[in-house]
């Protein structure tokens, strides 16, 4: 993914977690029912609850919303990043 759709994503998610050894950026959204993580690939994955990877099909931004609303039943962009 590039950088552009990379930032764009982030805009929708709150990081809270940087993996600075392994490059590796980890991010959720609203009470951490979906959380993903940007590898220093520019790759984009969702995380399980284990914290294992999935979801290798998040390689457009389409593909992220499609994923967020099958998981939250919520649009993405319709869901704060950040919490009252």
């Amino acid at each position: 993914m590039d950088i552009k759709d990379l930032n764009q994503i982030t805009q929708y998610f709150v990081q809270y977690m940087e993996d600075e050894q392994r490059g590796q950026m980890f991010f959720h959204k609203e009470n951490d029912n979906f959380k993903i993580i940007i590898t220093p690939d520019k790759e984009l994955y969702q995380l399980n609850t284990d914290h294992e990877i999935w979801g290798i099909e998040l390689d457009t931004i389409d593909n992220l919303k499609i994923r967020f609303k099958s998981f939250t039943g919520e649009n993405l962009e319709d869901v704060s990043s950040t919490w009252d």
